[in-house]
């Protein structure tokens, strides 16, 4: 499935109105919304070059900024083709349609019908709209015989697509993900986005319910650890996930793989002291945890003054805070706590706490010990961190280290736990888990970004208890500026890179790609039937090849420059320019008064890289040296006329000497 073309009314902003988009040139598509007629002509000169069982085109918008390419982007991630609501109100007409105004559209997707393409168009105008030609399919949603709520459920036609809008800006925002039956329908992957998924994804791991919340100390003690949770720490899983999926594909990454990992704890206790309220955030509760989590916390002090382990062993910690977890959702357990000392006394305590008791949440943490005995098998033999503190200073650092150059098994055990406990069902060791040396340049962080989050979309129905299916057969990929914060080389690379990623990854899938862009070097992997050109917010037709086209060709012709150098280079060359000139058309006479502005001139000419430019102005400088050799050589020659005879041969005398010194 793929969208071909887009009618669009009137943008939330206003800026795009009654314009039509053609992101597929292999038809030649006008809408006359007047005449209320859609032509569509076949052009069999056109050959789909990214086309194959999983790509099904791709496509670049390009401009200047402020020319609508992200309202457009929104715009198709944004606008469904929905019927009209009816009201009656009075009061709210006029804001009915406006809202109208804005939601009306006309909509051309093609479908692969028994290996055959079958275009089918949707809109929601008031009236019908006549197709011109014969065998294509048009659909009003506002007509009473198209069953709007039947073909959203079955995910017929132009319900099934997920909607992807990509973007490393932190400016997009969104809610995240919306569903239609469970099936994401839509979903926005960035950095504000992510740590919507986050918090969705840690309600998860610990089976906090969507609907009706049971107001005991279990869930109010879960959903303050969730409420600590931000973006860095679903990125940080999903870092290690794709890390995992690279390196077992052996597959060759521009960005950076980090292949030594920092892992610490988080602790407990410590991180509900530090909840902003120390209360439940997502559900009203009776009762008073600001006092329970104070009195909780002073007396795991007191036992904790009696412990022979500390949490500053990784394991250790761990079932400490597990030990905590009880401790705080039944106080029964306190009288047991009292006598112990080693790691053998927490582990046995917690065990037969668990085989004898009836509390609710008791798989829970059965599961969180048979987790923690995974891990600590995994790790056993990691090095201990050094931050370069001395072991007794509050800034020394306790973890572990996982390096894939030194123990490749071992990392690739470490990313494969990570990787089985996100698409488990339930867990307690990435409550806790710190994976730290993940810092990287903007650069780095962007393109990893980028590809990271892609690698989630697969399991969108692991984040979020709500998501049944994580995307539909077929994804329409919206991507944001898509070279943002690359360097020249991987933006080289990136649309191959991409391409492959997205072969690889969504098999079974139908993938369609609109992106933005400002680079000339990733539009010239994209041939000018594949691009949209806007400005000011409309759609202009533009002369010229894309495809492998010389990068300054293209930043003059597609990028709409009318200028290739800088403005401030350019009034610096300029000013040489008028200097040089002023010099030539006024004082050669008088060259040498001008000394000072001739050496500014040549040093300003020998650090310009345009090699015409500076060939132009040397060409200035030696006209200038040239007349001033000229000139003193005439002024010489007056002043020898001038001379008697002997102060002639005299001269002249002086001449041959100082020559025969030289020599």
């Amino acid at each position: 499935m793929e969208l071909i073309y887009l009618w669009i009314n009137k943008t939330q902003n206003n800026f795009i109105e009654k314009s039509g988009v053609c992101f597929n040139k292999s038809y030649n598509i006008l809408f006359d919304v007047e005449k209320r007629k859609l032509s569509i002509e076949y052009n069999n000169l056109y050959y789909n070059i990214f086309e194959n069982d999983i790509i099904s085109n791709v496509s670049a918008i390009v401009g200047k900024n402020g020319s609508g390419k992200t309202t457009l982007l929104n715009y198709i991630y944004n606008m469904e083709v929905m019927p009209n609501q009816k009201e009656e109100r009075e009061e709210y007409l006029i804001t009915k349609k406006q809202q109208e105004e804005i939601e009306r559209t006309l909509q051309v997707f093609r479908f692969k019908v028994k290996d055959k393409w079958q275009l089918n168009v949707y809109h929601n105008f008031e009236y019908d709209i006549e197709v011109v030609q014969k065998g294509i399919l048009i659909s009003n949603v506002n007509n009473d015989e198209y069953d709007f709520g039947s073909f959203v459920q079955s995910e017929k036609e132009l319900f099934n697509i997920t909607k992807v809008y990509l973007t490393n800006s932190s400016y997009y925002e969104s809610n995240g993900y919306y569903l239609e039956y469970g099936k994401t329908s839509k979903v926005a992957l960035n950095i504000s986005t992510i740590g919507v998924l986050s918090k969705s994804f840690y309600r998860k791991l610990v089976g906090f319910p969507i609907g009706i919340i049971k107001d005991n100390l279990f869930y109010g003690l879960q959903d303050m650890i969730i409420t600590t949770k931000t973006q860095q720490n679903l990125q940080e899983i999903c870092d290690i996930i794709y890390f995992d999926y690279i390196l077992r594909k052996n597959k060759t990454f521009e960005g950076k793989i980090q292949t030594e990992l920092h892992i610490t704890n988080i602790i407990t206790p410590k991180l509900i002291h530090n909840v902003p309220g120390k209360s439940p955030s997502t559900y009203y509760s009776n009762q008073d945890f600001p006092s329970i989590i104070k009195n909780k916390i002073e007396n795991w002090k007191l036992l904790y003054r009696n412990f022979a382990i500390s949490y500053n062993n990784i394991i250790d910690g761990l079932y400490l805070n597990l030990l905590f977890e009880l401790y705080f959702i039944d106080e029964s357990i306190s009288s047991k706590l009292k006598t112990l000392k080693g790691i053998e006394d927490v582990i046995k305590c917690i065990g037969n706490y668990l085989e004898h008791s009836s509390i609710e949440y008791k798989d829970y943490y059965l599961m969180a010990v048979s987790e923690i005995e995974e891990y600590s098998k995994i790790i056993v033999n990691t090095h201990e961190f050094n931050n370069g503190w001395p072991k007794d200073d509050v800034a020394h650092i306790y973890g572990k280290v996982i390096n894939y150059e030194n123990n490749p098994d071992l990392y690739l055990n470490f990313t494969a736990f990570i990787n089985k406990c996100a698409f488990s069902e339930k867990s307690f060791v990435l409550k806790y888990i710190k994976i730290d040396n993940l810092e990287m340049s903007s650069g780095e962080r962007s393109y990893l970004n980028f590809f990271s989050w892609l690698n989630t979309l697969k399991f969108l129905n692991h984040i979020s208890q709500e998501i049944i299916k994580s995307t539909k057969d077929n994804i329409l990929l919206l991507i944001d500026e898509i070279d943002l914060y690359c360097h020249p080389e991987w933006q080289s690379n990136f649309i191959e890179f991409l391409l492959d990623e997205l072969k690889n990854q969504f098999s079974g899938k139908r993938i369609q790609v609109i992106f933005t862009t400002h680079s000339p070097i990733t539009l010239a992997d994209i041939p000018d039937t594949n691009v949209v050109y806007l400005e000011k917010g409309q759609v202009k037709e533009k002369e010229g090849k894309t495809f492998g086209q010389n990068i300054y060709n293209l930043f003059k012709d597609s990028f709409y420059l009318e200028n290739t150098m800088g403005k401030f280079s350019e009034r610096i060359i300029g000013g040489v320019y008028d200097k040089l000139n002023y010099i030539i058309d006024n004082q050669l006479s008088n060259v040498s008064k001008y000394y000072e502005d001739i050496e500014y001139c040549k040093y300003i000419i020998s650090i310009i890289g345009e090699s015409v430019i500076k060939i132009s102005l040397e060409s200035k400088i030696q006209q200038i040296e040239d007349e001033y050799k000229s000139t003193r050589l005439k002024n010489i020659i007056s002043e020898y006329t001038d001379l008697s005879k002997d102060e002639k041969e005299r001269l002249i005398k002086y001449i041959i000497n100082t020559n025969q010194e030289d020599n």
